[in-house]
């Protein structure tokens, strides 16, 4: 069901990172007024169906102490960020890994990309990000308010496609969740009983 106009713009407001008393406390999201409608579906399922393989790259060289270590021993000596991740990793290793579940959010960038005039598009992967993965609630509005535009005024042509992350994201925590009671009823039934 299409969104009501005021609704549309409501959904894409943001918050600024300042004060709450502050006239620009909140701003509205930068978006494109309608999608990128060279996107041809066929590419933007390739990415999706290789989304899963990347990310299991990103997970796995995520758990590989040693190669972080080593790569990220210069960074660490100039970047305060990577210092503190760095300081958290070591700690981690030192005590070994606890927890066999883990949920990894993240959000990959993509610019459209045309070779040349008149040759198929594709995307090109700018960016993965493992700790800034809130902008999918932002992808997940912004598809709502193109489908309200191409409604509205009449330009099937512009109506987007399905992307819904923040339902998905939702989803996996959901399972994530269900996973952990899991795995802590079984490790509670092999040890001792807890007192509460």
């Amino acid at each position: 069901r299409p969104l009501r106009p005021g609704a549309a713009l409501m959904l894409l407001i943001e918050y600024a990172g300042v004060t709450t008393d502050a006239p620009n406390a909140f701003m509205v999201a930068p978006v494109a007024l309608h999608p990128a409608s060279a996107l041809r579906r066929g590419t933007f399922a390739r990415v999706q169906g290789l989304s899963t393989v990347i990310n299991r790259m990103v997970d796995a060289v995520a758990r590989d102490t040693a190669f972080l270590l080593h790569s990220l021993q210069f960074v660490e000596k100039s970047d305060d960020f990577t210092a503190n991740l760095m300081r958290i990793l070591r700690k981690v290793a030192a005590v070994g890994d606890k927890q066999p579940l883990a949920l990894g959010i993240h959000r990959s960038d993509y610019m459209l990309h045309t070779p040349e005039a008149n040759t198929v598009h594709g995307l090109k992967q700018v960016e993965i990000n493992t700790i800034a993965s809130s902008l999918a609630v932002l992808a997940s509005r912004t598809a709502a308010m193109h489908d309200y535009l191409a409604c509205r005024f009449q330009l099937p042509h512009l109506k987007p496609l399905s992307n819904t992350p923040d339902t998905v994201i939702v989803d996996a925590m959901g399972h994530a969740h269900r996973q952990f009671v899991a795995s802590s009823t079984a490790s509670l039934a092999k040890s001792d009983p807890v007192v509460l």
